[in-house]
């Protein structure tokens, strides 16, 4: 799963975009976006404590779990 880094869309596919900028011939601007907006995206992460996908902080356990800041509550000892 991606994100969308400008409009937080969530997506498994990106989109082929290309910009002609007016020209007639190559070179022609090429991309891949995301495909609601066309914008940079990233690796999304599932939860491994919620359905959710982590488009944010993280954090992840020694076995490899990636836990969301919703899922996790940072204490200090004798709290």
């Amino acid at each position: 799963m991606n994100v969308c880094l400008d409009c937080r869309h969530l997506f498994e596919v990106s989109k082929h975009y290309t910009e002609t900028h007016g020209l007639e011939t190559p070179p022609y601007e090429k991309w891949n976006g995301c495909p609601s907006c066309g914008g940079a995206y990233d690796e999304a992460h599932e939860c491994s404590c919620c359905p959710d996908y982590i488009v944010g902080e993280y954090v992840e356990t020694v076995n490899g779990d990636k836990i969301c800041e919703n899922c996790y509550v940072i204490k200090r000892v004798g709290e």
